[in-house]
C-alpha cells in the first residue's frame, strides 16, 4: 500500500520564488526543497521575517 501525506503551505510569492531558485540550484524538485527547508525550520524563520525592514 502507498500512503500519501498532503499538507498545504501558504507562502508569499517572493518566498516561493526563492525556494524555486534554490531547488533549481541544488537540482531538486520544489516539493523536496520545501520539505527539507521545513524540516530545518528555515521557512518558518523566513515567514516570520518582516520583509518591509529591507526597504
Amino acid at each position: 500500500m502507498i500512503f500519501l501525506r498532503i499538507f498545504k503551505l501558504y507562502l508569499p510569492f517572493e518566498l516561493f520564488d526563492r525556494i524555486k531558485l534554490m531547488a533549481k540550484f541544488y537540482n531538486l524538485s520544489i516539493s523536496k526543497m520545501m520539505k527539507e527547508l521545513l524540516e530545518i525550520g528555515y521557512i518558518e524563520m523566513l515567514k516570520n521575517h518582516n520583509y518591509k525592514d529591507n526597504d
